[in-house]
């Protein structure tokens, strides 16, 4: 409940009213975008760990055939492919860390914290508008 007493005029509630139905505005923005990212961050997720999932396995494949290749070019190609799919595995998991479960989480709570205060809002305009009505009632015709 809000003290909506402390507005004494009708342009005072009016002004009010604009003032927070824009912050709502863009708070809804805002939450269009976090739900967007979140679809999109659960698809980024879930293609980061099924590409580990090749790395992983495919791994020790190329280092047992590293084991067994013969020295010179074929040996250093199959280690550079070693190399390269190391490299891919620690630049997805870095990846993975950054946009992953907590990223999606916080995401989550940032929707949640915009719905509230966007029916904080909603409960402040409605309160100001009755005011408004209150206040227009009572003032002296023109």
């Amino acid at each position: 409940m809000y003290n909506v007493n402390l507005l004494t005029t009708v342009s005072d509630c009016t002004a009010a009213i604009e003032k927070k139905t824009g912050e709502k505005n863009d708070l809804l923005i805002k939450k269009v975008v976090l739900e967007h990212d979140l679809s999109k961050g659960e698809q980024r997720a879930n293609s980061i760990a099924t590409e580990l999932q090749e790395i992983e396995a495919t791994l020790p494949i190329k280092e047992a055939a590293y084991a067994q290749a013969a020295e010179g070019k074929p040996k250093r190609d199959i280690q550079t492919e070693i190399n390269t799919l190391e490299n891919r595995r620690n630049k997805l998991m870095d990846r993975s860390e950054s946009s992953g479960g907590l990223a999606f989480i916080n995401d989550q709570m940032e929707v949640e914290e915009i719905n509230f205060k966007v029916a904080q809002i909603d409960s402040f305009v409605a309160q100001a508008t009755t005011r408004r009505t209150e206040l227009e009632s009572v003032a002296p015709a023109a």
